[in-house]
C-alpha cells in the first residue's frame, strides 16, 4: 500500500458479497481493484474542493 492510501470499511450482505466475489473472479480482477475503479469513475468529475463546497464544509475547519 502506498503511503497516502486510505482504507474504507463497508458492510455488505452475504448475498451481495458472494455476487461481488463471483463477478470479480469472472472478470479476473480483485475486489480491491474493482471497487477502486468504480469509485474512481464515480468521482472522476469532482475535485476535493468541489466536494467540500457542495457539502458546505469549505472554510469550516471540517475539511480533513
Amino acid at each position: 500500500m502506498k503511503d497516502k492510501d486510505k482504507k474504507v470499511h463497508i458492510r455488505l450482505s452475504e448475498d451481495v458479497h458472494k455476487k461481488l466475489r463471483v463477478k470479480c473472479a469472472y472478470d479476473d480482477t480483485s475486489v480491491q481493484d474493482y471497487v477502486e475503479r468504480l469509485i474512481r469513475e464515480s468521482v472522476a468529475g469532482y475535485s476535493a474542493e468541489d466536494a467540500l463546497h457542495k457539502a458546505g464544509l469549505r472554510g469550516t475547519g471540517k475539511e480533513s
